[in-house]
């Protein structure tokens, strides 16, 4: 998205929700894992006029909103959407004033579309032919809204089925304008404020890019020191980098890579190789057990900083409550063993480490701790202290220096996670209303374990049946890479040839069956959400 548009970020604000015609909603169950924002979708279908698009191979209680359920193939998402953007444009639903004015490269990916085959692509994404066609009608001459989870993104070609998106958006001119846009759905609070602050291989603070010249000059300036050129590494590549011994110590901040990371039983064997390993965290985790350090960190409540939502709001947070015992904010800490190292941090407060952000990234410049303090947030870009923020993304121009967007050319993925004769069946992973991400806070909640205690797996009945299974039968499910033991449900909402389970407990870790390869060439992502398993009843 950022190679496109100039920012990695949603573009619209809850607001524009009031003013849209279509809601494109693909790779998420927004009941369970961002409910704001489905509240927002729900409030709006209220007053009636609302057209939701759903890209779901599952029969969730969104399908009842729907007018149109695409029924995809897990993985195959590249193919409807790349067959969407045909049957818009050879219908000459694209918005051409806009395409042509406000974008580059429209006319090279169009023309590329020219031997694509619609039917082929709708036979491979398990969509039927006329319910794109519906779709294409509820987005032509609409404002639409386009929002995804990580059904899209955690997938060896994930990169690219986000530029086909966005081609999608950009080819209807629903971007930069009052009820339209873009909304990346993102997995764990703030990690757009995370991603702001270049928290990513190849990314400085204010979404500058390492291999950007004057981006390095800048930040070396600030910093006093020369940035490397070359992007780091993903957090799968430094596993593997512990295995080549390349990597002898690993400083792990608030992560449980044992659960979160792929290939479990390798990333547990490779951490207990190493010289050193410090772990930073608030809790005791399947992680902490592995440290020869653990440092203990403070809570949300008992520190001072900033924290930026999925909508590019900065909010100062206050804290006050004390951290107990050794605890302290995770700022501290990392500044005690820098300075410990030999390092001059001169860091006293989040005041002084946010007015080193203002001066490294343009985007925060204008926005101050004394401003954050009195308002409920500001949105950056904020370019000044007398700018009032951003709230919707690219109203005057694209993120580049001519203000235009880009279009990329996709291709087809060569590698593609699908059934074979040994392995029938495909899970799909996802995220349960009752718990968070791994689990690691949510399962300490009483109430919460209560109402969900413990990982499970969901299969079609007809497909129990078959397979001589029954309801609460341990099952053990294989993978090339693991298996694992857990109970068996039957469920409806689930196509045939798709399993279905959670991802928040440790046991059994269905990170255990993935493989850290192949991985997205571009985000470093392994493919997290499909694997081809087998079952047999224990």
């Amino acid at each position: 998205m950022r190679r496109q548009l100039g920012y990695g970020a949603v573009s619209t604000f809850l607001e524009d929700y009031e003013a849209t015609d279509t809601v494109f909603l693909v790779g998420a169950h927004t009941t369970y894992t961002h409910p704001v924002i489905w509240m927002q979708v729900k409030k709006r279908a209220k007053k009636g006029g609302l057209n939701l698009i759903l890209a779901d191979p599952r029969q969730t209680d969104l399908v009842k909103n729907a007018a149109v359920h695409l029924k995809v193939k897990p993985g195959m998402d590249i193919f409807w959407i790349k067959a969407l953007g045909k049957i818009i444009y050879e219908e000459g639903w694209y918005d051409r004033e806009f395409c042509e004015k406000q974008t580059i490269g429209f006319k090279a990916v169009c023309e590329g579309l020219a031997d694509f085959d619609i039917d082929a692509a709708c036979t491979r994404a398990g969509v039927k032919r006329a319910d794109l066609e519906k779709a294409a009608e509820l987005i032509h001459d609409k404002k639409t809204i386009f929002i995804w989870g990580m059904g899209l993104t955690q997938h060896a070609h994930g990169t690219d089925n986000i530029t086909a998106l966005v081609n999608l958006a950009l080819l209807t001119g629903n971007i930069g304008k009052p009820g339209c846009g873009l909304s990346p759905l993102r997995g764990q609070n703030n990690v757009q404020g995370a991603c702001d602050m270049g928290a990513l291989p190849n990314l400085l603070a204010g979404h500058m890019e390492v291999d950007d010249e004057a981006a390095r000059v800048h930040v070396g300036a600030l910093w006093g020191t020369d940035v490397p050129s070359k992007p780091g590494l993903a957090a799968p590549e430094m596993i593997h980098d512990i295995a080549s011994n390349k990597i002898r110590a690993l400083y792990v901040i608030g992560e449980n890579p044992v659960v979160a990371e792929p290939q479990s039983n390798f990333v547990t064997w490779m951490l207990q190789k190493l010289d050193l390993l410090i772990v930073q965290d608030i809790f005791p985790n399947e992680t902490t057990r592995y440290a020869h350090i653990v440092l203990p960190a403070a809570m949300v409540g008992e520190k001072e900083g900033t924290f930026t939502n999925a909508a590019r709001r900065v909010q100062y947070t206050a804290g006050g409550l004390e951290p107990p015992g050794e605890a302290k904010a995770d700022w501290q800490i990392l500044t005690k063993m820098a300075n410990a190292l030999g390092a001059e941090w001169p860091y006293t407060s989040t005041e002084d480490i946010w007015e080193e952000i203002r001066k490294a990234a343009p985007l925060f410049s204008g926005i101050t701790h004394k401003r954050l303090k009195a308002s409920p947030g500001i949105f950056w870009p904020c370019y000044d202290e007398s700018h009032p923020g951003t709230p919707r993304l690219y109203e005057d121009g694209f993120g580049f220096r001519d203000r235009r967007a880009r279009f990329l050319p996709v291709d087809l993925p060569d590698t593609l996670m699908e059934p074979t004769e040994e392995y029938p069946y495909v899970l799909i992973t996802g995220r349960l209303l009752e718990h968070f991400n791994t689990g690691e806070m949510s399962r300490r909640a009483k109430k919460l374990s209560r109402l969900k205690p413990a990982a499970y797996l969901d299969m079609n009945p007809e497909d129990a049946q078959d397979a001589g299974l029954d309801a609460d039968d341990i099952v053990r499910m294989t993978s090339p890479h693991g298996s694992v033991l857990l109970p068996l449900k039957v469920n409806a909402s689930l196509q045939r040839g798709y399993l279905f389970a959670p991802i928040h407990f440790s046991e059994p870790n269905f990170n255990s069956l993935m493989s850290a390869v192949p991985i997205d060439p571009k985000a470093r992502m392994p493919a997290l959400k499909v694997i081809p398993v087998k079952l047999q009843k224990d």
